[in-house]
């Protein structure tokens, strides 16, 4: 899965199907001719084999998360009784047609040995359990429900890709830059923070974050402005000195350069 350099966000339409079922050895899973919807499935006893219409095979254990992408085409078998949870989803077209995310176009199911199953199972059974009773709101509920958990499987499955040790090594520098984003933090003290070189620090902050320093700042300033600017209470010098910048003008020239739009613009066009 792709390393976000910015904050995701991936569009859910509307759940289609959500439910504890159990697979027998007779009654196998067939979506030979592709599934058009994406799926989550938490394995809760047993374990089931992903046979692929490319010929590879996938197998999903007790205590383990499959995303199902909507371009996969497979069948599932097993051996003996696979008992788990199914979330399946639409996404909005604008989403699908975009393109952003290729992981949500793979051809292969994506598997995760959670560091947390309990976390995963008790959010699989809420939504699972909100589509059952269906009460007034379910759907609204049940879609906010697989928000959280669709969030805590990329968030876990992203962080497989990154040095956990060298992510422990940058964070003070970090979490500095996250609380203290409107003050101009030099190289040396966020180098100090870590205990390293300049150089070392560098290197590792754009290894693990795919960023200067610098630039994590930029971005963590350009978000809150933006915010700033759609809450239409602050003038733009308000905005530029809580925002780290110097005056108004230096900050106007600097939001559009980085949004193609000056930032007048960008409050008249959201609000």
């Amino acid at each position: 899965m792709q390393r976000f350099e910015e904050d995701y966000y991936v569009d859910i339409h509307r759940i289609l199907v959500a439910k504890r079922h159990t697979l027998t050895p007779t009654a196998g899973c067939d979506y030979s001719h592709g599934r058009k919807m994406y799926g989550l499935i938490f394995g809760i006893r047993g374990n089931a084999v992903f046979f692929m219409k490319s010929g590879k095979q996938h197998t999903l254990q007790a205590g383990q998360i499959a995303f199902v992408p909507a371009a996969t085409a497979y069948r599932i078998e097993t051996e003996q009784e696979f008992m788990h949870y199914t979330v399946n989803f639409s996404l909005h077209p604008e989403e699908e047609e975009g393109n952003r995310f290729p992981w949500l176009n793979y051809s292969d199911p994506i598997i995760l040995t959670p560091q947390n199953p309990e976390l995963y199972e008790n959010l699989f059974a809420a939504v699972c359990s909100v589509w059952k009773e269906r009460e007034l709101g379910f759907c609204m509920e049940a879609v906010a429900l697989s928000y959280r958990l669709l969030r805590e499987f990329i968030s876990e499955q992203w962080m497989i890709g990154v040095d956990t040790v060298s992510y422990e090594k940058i964070r003070p520098a970090k979490e500095q830059l996250d609380r203290h984003y409107d003050r101009e933090t030099s190289l040396a003290e966020l180098a100090e923070l870590c205990g390293m070189s300049q150089t070392s620090f560098r290197r590792m902050f754009g290894q693990v974050l795919g960023m200067t320093p610098g630039q994590y700042r930029d971005k963590l300033r350009l978000w809150h402005a933006k915010d700033y600017l759609l809450g239409n209470i602050c003038s733009m010098d308000e905005i530029a000195g809580r925002c780290g910048f110097r005056d108004a003008n230096y900050f106007s020239r600097f939001f559009k350069k980085h949004t193609g739009i000056s930032p007048t613009g960008y409050r008249m066009m959201n609000i």
